[in-house]
């Protein structure tokens, strides 16, 4: 199964939001970093988030998994907790792992890592995620597509708003660009179209494995761990997130239903998250998430008002730029969301929702929300989730 993470976002937003994007202008390159440090650039592609100004540190001093850091080099990891290895030529070892190590990487190929890879560029949101959860420094680099995850306070924050930023030309990201960050590791997701040969030039390319719920973002995070040495702290991470969600199905009557909308429209049609999305999958442990229907893009179905209002949901929760921080999108899209929003409010059908007449419609932060396929962003989505939904049993989330 292919990662949803940028085919979701290219196919939704260019049919939902092509107005506004076009408004908000075309990605720009800019230029490359004179040391291996990268500088923090000024482009902005449509949907790139300009800099905000995080409340928080970095994350990797709070995140649960951090809790292992001091304990990494002492763990001896196996193979049943990352990828399959091969026997390889030992010329170093950093903690439980010995380099050169070999892995098949969730694309099924070989990868093979000279050392231990510490420069990381991430072409993908689920590559962030894991990175916060294992408690590394931010990535050298990422794509101006989530630069806005990676300065959000719930992720790198403050620590992440000078890292280099990887504009797309086209469907494909600049490799030339890409190249002057010298990464030691470029880490994408299944079926991203990333050119695996061209991307080999400049470094090793590891391929996610597809997450579709909780237990598979658990051994994604996991055999990343493997290969940057940092399988104690998946195991507290992956821990952590199984221990919440305990916690809130032990709590929650699981008696509401929610759907999750990929965007506000004006149209007849809306994109709505399915069951089989990631997001759905882990919150219909504590809630009913999600209308069955074929979907259009990976785990998205578009679906009439009609249909929605025929599954009549309790709850909405609008996957949105209006959750957004302020700041994190261009005036220009938020100013679209705004207008469809307030038109699909007004349509004769929607007013007879449940959760339209309870006032129950809410927009969560898009910058970590979409795609929501690793183990920190589905565990903030819980949270946000049930504070919103049952918020006299969870007033605030849990730890």
């Amino acid at each position: 199964m292919k990662n949803p993470s940028r085919l979701s976002f290219f196919a939704i937003l260019a049919l939902l939001l092509t107005a506004a994007l076009a408004a908000c202008g075309d990605a720009t390159s800019t230029t490359a970093p004179a040391t291996t440090a990268p500088a923090a650039t000024t482009a902005a592609a449509t949907t790139a988030p300009a800099t905000t100004a995080a409340t928080t540190t970095s994350v990797a001093t709070t995140s649960a998994a951090t809790t292992a850091a001091t304990t990494a080099a002492a763990t001896t990891t196996t193979a049943t907790t990352g990828p399959a290895t091969t026997a390889a030529a030992t010329t170093s070892t950093s903690g439980g792992v010995t380099y050169p190590l070999t892995v098949t990487d969730g694309s099924g190929a070989s990868v093979t890592l000279a050392k231990k890879p510490e420069k990381i560029v991430c072409l993908t949101e689920a590559c962030l995620d894991a990175m916060v959860e294992l408690g590394l420094p931010a990535p050298i680099a990422v794509t101006d597509l989530f630069y806005g995850a990676a300065v959000n306070s719930r992720l790198y924050g403050d620590a992440a708003k000078n890292i280099g930023r990887i504009p797309y030309k086209g469907d494909s990201i600049d490799l030339e660009l890409l190249a002057s960050f010298k990464p030691d590791l470029v880490v994408d997701s299944e079926g991203q179209g990333t050119p695996r040969d061209a991307v080999k030039n400049i470094a090793p390319l590891y391929v996610l494995d597809s997450v579709k719920d909780i237990p598979t973002a658990i051994t994604m995070l996991k055999d990343f761990a493997r290969i940057v040495d940092r399988s104690a702290q998946a195991e507290t991470a992956a821990k952590h997130l199984t221990d919440k969600v305990a916690a809130y199905k032990a709590k929650s009557p699981r008696d509401v239903s929610l759907v999750i909308m990929a965007n506000y429209t004006d149209g007849p049609n809306q994109y709505i998250s399915t069951p089989s999305q990631p997001i759905c999958a882990a919150l219909n442990e504590v809630v009913k998430c999600g209308i069955e229907a074929p979907p259009v893009y990976v785990g998205y179905a578009q679906i009439s008002v009609e249909a929605i209002l025929q599954a009549d949901p309790q709850v909405i929760i609008a996957n949105t730029v209006l959750g957004s921080p302020k700041g994190a999108y261009q005036d220009s899209l938020v100013a679209s969301q705004e207008a469809a929003r307030t038109a699909l409010l007004s349509n004769t059908f929607w007013k007879n929702l449940s959760a339209v007449k309870n006032n129950k419609i809410y927009d969560v932060d898009r910058t970590v929300w979409y795609p929501t396929s690793g183990t920190r962003s589905l565990g903030i989505a819980l949270d946000d989730v049930m504070t919103k939904v049952y918020p006299q049993l969870f007033p605030t989330p849990l730890p």
